[in-house]
């Protein structure tokens, strides 16, 4: 189900497919996102095939649930529901409020652009074992982890031991 997010600067739409995108699991959970999303896009101008675009909103939009981890004994490993790629998670720390929010666009061979992800927070690369994953993503989260709350996990993949 495709969605209108917003128009940019450059009078650019953006749509977002609310089934079955990145960012409908994070808009599903956070709806306020796709407002966010929307405000943001309309003071950018883009160009380019994939954006990966942080900006700051000039006041508190939420929390970013990923911290820095000096302790790795306080992280263990699991994988989300739905998700095939090992979240480090920690029950130390907590999350941080952010005026940031991050947005990540492809464009899509027409005159537009699909919105992929969204969250609030600065960009974080993929997750090692992710279809994305970035050559800066296992130096990442190895010192990075999702603060542990209420993600749903598949119980059989959590471990102690880093899978990457």
């Amino acid at each position: 189900m495709m969605h209108t997010v917003g128009t940019t600067k450059n009078a650019v739409e953006v749509r977002v497919d609310l089934a079955h995108s990145g960012a409908a699991h994070r808009i599903s959970q956070r709806p306020h996102l796709l407002t966010l999303a929307g405000e943001a896009l309309s003071g950018l101008t883009v160009d380019g095939a994939h954006l990966i675009i942080t900006q700051d909103m000039g006041r508190t939009i939420g929390y970013d649930f990923v911290i820095e981890v000096s302790e790795p004994e306080t992280v263990f490993y699991a994988q989300l529901v739905k998700e095939t790629a090992f979240t480090p998670l920690t029950k130390k720390g907590a999350p941080a409020s952010t005026s940031l929010l991050t947005i990540v666009l492809r464009h899509n061979n027409e005159d537009g652009y699909y919105l992929e992800d969204v969250w609030p927070g600065p960009f974080r690369p993929p997750l090692p074992g992710d279809v994305e994953t970035h050559v800066d993503s296992k130096s990442y989260w190895t010192s990075h982890a999702y603060v542990f709350e209420d993600q749903r996990l598949k119980v059989n993949t959590i471990t102690r031991e880093c899978p990457y």
